[in-house]
């Protein structure tokens, strides 16, 4: 029993449940628009998403943070993948609010990959991976 609690740290499994953020930024707006035109709604299509264990979200002025997070078996790239998905099911984001931004990982710096839904309301994505940490967590695209 002794030896138990003098296990090395890095000898313990991680028991985090793996997540994925999204920030939505609009600029100038109240925390009570933002939460009733943008986070409602991204929570009401999230929700549905395979995998999901808790979902939450944060709002201030200009900025609504919505973190997701997935059983640990859960397959993150196909979560990632639903959830970019799910977020083009948004309906009726006002106009002056920017895409929004997906972290695959925590806010904290540990995220792999950062999806940026760019355009002028046309539909394209620009996907950014850290090759670094992608190997870290023993992890690739194929």
């Amino acid at each position: 029993m002794a030896a138990l609690f003098k296990m090395p740290v890095q000898l313990t499994p991680n028991l985090e449940r793996p997540m994925i953020s999204v920030l939505n930024f609009w600029r100038a707006a109240a925390p009570a628009d933002l939460e009733l035109e943008i986070i409602e709604p991204t929570e009401q299509v999230l929700q549905s998403i395979n995998g999901v264990e808790e979902l939450r979200s944060s709002v201030r002025p200009g900025l609504g943070i919505t973190i997701i997070e997935f059983a640990l078996e859960t397959d993150m790239q196909q979560a990632f993948i639903d959830v970019v998905s799910a977020l083009n099911q948004v309906p009726g984001r006002p106009r002056e609010a920017d895409e929004p931004v997906v972290n695959l990982g925590s806010l904290n710096g540990d995220s792999v990959a950062n999806v940026s839904l760019l355009s002028d309301r046309q539909k394209q994505l620009q996907i950014t991976f850290d090759p670094y940490k992608m190997a870290a967590f023993d992890s690739c695209l194929s």
